[in-house]
């Protein structure tokens, strides 16, 4: 089984399998101690190859390079991976590491977003929000959520590599946040 929860067995990453349950999860463990910020990217100064930089990744995550690429390979071939495991053992801040460095260091292409119970499809793609004009007029906007407006500077930079880390994914009602977006997770290769 390519699932192993962070805090068992021995202090080596297990050798990660990956699994297709529609492709939707594919377990990735975590055992890190967060250091200092982020350091430079692909591209930017002070960085080398792009090993070297995964590299600098795992020097910070306190993971083997080796390991880190696994997961790499796993968001090139499956394009979405989650981290589980308890509380405070690093998940969020190794999937920010690999964000910025998957992005080249730019923190326009690697976004963060924290869902919580009252979250919405509204709040992640897009929704209808109340708005004041400078007269006190009430009106009412479609605005995009932060999934959307990844998809569009993607779409307006297809040679780019945009991240969007969802952190406490499991606190949200995801048929209610996903919607019709839940069916392009599971099956990529179609449209709605």
């Amino acid at each position: 089984m390519g699932h192993h929860q962070v805090g068992q067995g021995s202090d080596d990453p297990p050798e990660l399998v990956p699994e297709d349950r529609g492709a939707f999860f594919s377990g990735v463990p975590v055992r890190a101690r967060p250091g200092p910020g982020p350091g430079p990217g692909p591209g930017q100064a002070g960085s080398g190859s792009e090993a070297s930089d995964l590299g600098l990744v795992a020097e910070k995550c306190h993971l083997p390079v080796d390991y880190l690429e696994q997961i790499v390979d796993l968001l090139h071939d499956k394009r979405q991976i989650v981290f589980y495991g308890p509380p405070g053992t690093g998940k969020t801040f190794v999937a920010q590491e690999l964000a910025a460095f998957l992005a080249g260091g730019s923190s326009e292409r690697a976004i963060l977003v924290q869902f919580h119970p009252s979250t919405s499809y509204e709040d992640f793609f897009e929704g209808i929000r109340p708005r004041t004009d400078d007269e006190g007029r009430l009106h009412y906007e479609l605005r995009p959520g932060p999934l959307a407006r990844v998809a569009e500077k993607a779409r307006s930079n297809p040679d780019e590599t945009y991240v969007v880390v969802i952190d406490e994914f499991n606190r949200a009602n995801l048929p209610k946040v996903l919607g019709e977006l839940l069916f392009l997770l599971e099956y990529r290769d179609r449209e709605i």
